[in-house]
């Protein structure tokens, strides 16, 4: 089927929930791509985020996300359900929370081009460290609530990290998770069940069945790809550019060679920054650290006390709360001095 003729299908799908359950009101359309449809909806007299997606039989993603709750999982607030016994075929309308802003890669396409044009070399390789360590809390805290009940996402990217007010981040597209322990072969391996090229790791492409610690750490590996991401402003492991367009794993390893060098290569950044994003893309996934080393690590947990759980008092002003954790980031490295965070709500 053509892009085209699937795009009017997924519509007409739509349609046919809107029509079963008329209490459900089309917006607009917030996204369309491999993962189905979404579209904003008022449901109750609120904005939601209404995801379409094709059921599948073995796993579902509606069977699995009601299953876990945490300040940084994206809520699921209803799922229906709708069959055509012509083609045998099921989908899910999944309603949810409806982020406030954008998710993490258009939020960082859109606004950290504004400070750029404030923060002028040589210093801005330092600028954002404050702010890249909020974000990472957050992601972490999100896979901490997968974790606690054995569970990894295997698709952690900028596009499934939604930001609400007061730059709360929370994780969405759960049509990959997997509890490792439930899926493993009679030989106790794990077929890693897919993921995004360019956030997928190497033992992917060199063998997708590996042992159940392994699998926990695609998480890890992808986490890496998408810090590299928020703080260099550009994608990790382009393929793109190679004539294939297909990413295998030489191309990988090629291209993760050359992300490590430009990594060591900035010599403005914290150096315990560096240690720590390298150790996440390490080659050998047993040199990645696990969950517990990643949670305590130090540059996670510099600063702890300014920037966990920050909320600004004005949740709406989102450019004037960047500005201020990249202001506590270019004090801190040039005088020694604490920004005032008088101004900020803490939670811890």
């Amino acid at each position: 089927m053509n892009k085209e003729k699937e795009k009017r299908k997924k519509k007409e799908i739509f349609d046919d929930f809107l029509k079963d359950h008329p209490e459900i009101k089309f917006e607009k359309t917030i996204g369309e791509g491999g993962f189905g449809l979404v579209n904003e909806v008022k449901y109750k007299n609120k904005s939601y985020a209404a995801k379409l997606v094709k059921r599948e039989k073995k796993y579902n993603e509606s069977d699995l996300v009601y299953e876990f709750k945490g300040l940084n999982i994206v809520k699921i607030v209803k799922i229906y359900d709708k069959k055509y016994e012509d083609t045998n075929e099921s989908y899910n309308l999944i309603i949810m929370e409806k982020a406030n802003l954008r998710d993490a890669k258009q939020f960082q396409s859109n606004f950290f081009n504004d400070i750029n044009l404030i923060i002028k070399p040589p210093f801005e390789g330092i600028v954002g460290d404050n702010f890249i360590r909020f974000f990472t809390k957050q992601i972490i805290q999100g896979l901490e609530s997968l974790n606690r009940s054995e569970y990894s996402h295997f698709d952690i990217k900028p596009d499934n990290i939604l930001i609400f007010l007061g730059m709360l981040l929370k994780l969405t597209d759960f049509s990959l998770l997997r509890n490792p322990n439930e899926i493993k072969r009679y030989d106790d391996k794990v077929e890693i069940p897919g993921g995004t090229p360019g956030y997928l790791s190497p033992e992917y492409y060199l063998n997708s069945k590996v042992s159940i610690d392994v699998a926990k750490k695609q998480d890890y590996f992808a986490l890496g790809s998408t810090i590299y991401y928020l703080k260099y402003k550009k994608n990790m492991l382009p393929y793109k550019e190679y004539k294939e367009d297909i990413m295998n794993y030489d191309i990988l390893i090629d291209l993760l060679q050359r992300a490590i060098d430009f990594i060591r290569s900035q010599e403005l950044s914290d150096k315990d920054f560096i240690d720590f994003l390298i150790s996440l893309i390490k080659y050998d996934p047993k040199e990645r650290p696990n969950f517990e080393e990643i949670y305590r690590n130090k540059w996670l947990n510099k600063y702890s006390k300014d920037i966990s759980q920050i909320y600004y008092a004005n949740q709406h002003d989102e450019k004037k709360l960047i500005l201020e954790l990249n202001k506590n980031d270019y004090l801190k490295h040039k005088k020694g001095k604490k920004t005032n965070f008088n101004k900020f709500v803490f939670k811890i």
